[in-house]
């Protein structure tokens, strides 16, 4: 294979491995935000979106090793190109049934259209056919890394694939773990040290930033929400506590029923759910602001002696 070639299909490679490998990674931070995003499509139900959301964040991982790699390179970029196939037909059909948040794809990290995510996985698909129809068919022992030495090259491809290997067991791992590891430092962008500004909660009230507040992200329709609602009731009623105030993604009609339901007697925000999303694994989550600067995060409601340490 020319060097040219040889150049066009490891860029190829480099390229929609690489994609799939950050992806990967960093919706393996939330699995179960990842599960929930493959819910919203509409396509197969919670159950097996929490089994698709942790078979399909190591297979990213480990294919796109194997792409970048060399390691059955071919193979590797047509189940990535099937993968992309598969994004852009289920973006499309949420898409056409009113859902308008995109895919999830990066995790809580980015937030992308589903038009952006139809032209952009589009895109990938036509890197990953370029880089079919120019490597080299047959065995695959060489590296597929232009420049490697002749010993390299000539050496066997096993290596490669017990990185492969390693590679999703690990990433297997990870993602079933995550959910139980305290990462949510990492895995969010609520932390102690940044401003609402930051955050894109600035605009949603206009005293948010003044003073101390107490600010407390629910999903309205999930229990352990439901459950908070006592206890951040009790944090109203208790001198010294900051006023509170809820923040959801639910609309008028559900944030009117969930007060009259349950009762709380704080009131409660409407947050655009690709900016509250970035904030949360798990609802409910309560930080701490003064005058626009989270001071504490807790991921459960704080008693008031926690409030005040």
């Amino acid at each position: 294979m020319s060097r040219l070639r040889s150049l066009v299909v490891f860029a190829c490679a480099l390229l929609v491995g690489g994609v799939f490998i950050v992806a990967g990674v960093l919706k393996s931070l939330d699995v179960e935000g990842f599960a929930r995003d493959i819910a919203l499509h509409k396509i197969i139900g919670p159950g097996l979106s929490a089994v698709a959301a942790r078979v399909f964040v190591p297979f990213e991982i480990a294919v796109g090793a194997a792409a970048i790699l060399g390691y059955r390179r071919r193979w590797a970029l047509g189940l990535l190109g099937a993968s992309l196939v598969l994004f852009i037909g289920a973006t499309g059909w949420a898409w056409s049934q009113g859902n308008t948040e995109g895919c999830g794809c990066f995790g809580r990290f980015a937030s992308r259209t589903p038009l952006s995510v139809i032209v952009e996985d589009a895109l990938l698909l036509a890197a990953c056919g370029i880089g079919i129809v120019l490597a080299p068919r047959g065995a695959q022992a060489g590296s597929g890394v232009p420049g490697a030495s002749p010993s390299l090259e000539t050496g066997p491809s096993r290596w490669r694939g017990v990185v492969v290997a390693g590679t999703l067991v690990a990433a297997t791992a990870f993602s079933l773990a995550s959910p139980h590891l305290p990462i949510d430092r990492f895995a969010t962008a609520l932390r102690p040290g940044v401003t609402l500004a930051d955050l894109g909660l600035a605009q949603i009230a206009g005293n948010l930033d003044q003073g101390d507040r107490l600010l407390a992200i629910l999903v309205l329709d999930e229990d352990p929400s439901r459950k908070a609602v006592e206890g951040l009731n009790g944090l109203a009623q208790t001198p010294g506590v900051p006023p509170i105030s809820g923040l959801t993604s639910a609309t008028e009609d559900k944030r009117a029923e969930f007060f009259f339901t349950y009762g709380s007697s704080f009131e409660l925000l409407e947050v655009p759910s690709a900016d509250l999303r970035r904030l949360y694994r798990r609802a409910p989550r309560v930080f701490r602001v003064h005058n626009g600067t989270v001071l504490r995060v807790w991921d459960t409601v704080p008693s008031a002696e926690e409030l005040n340490r």
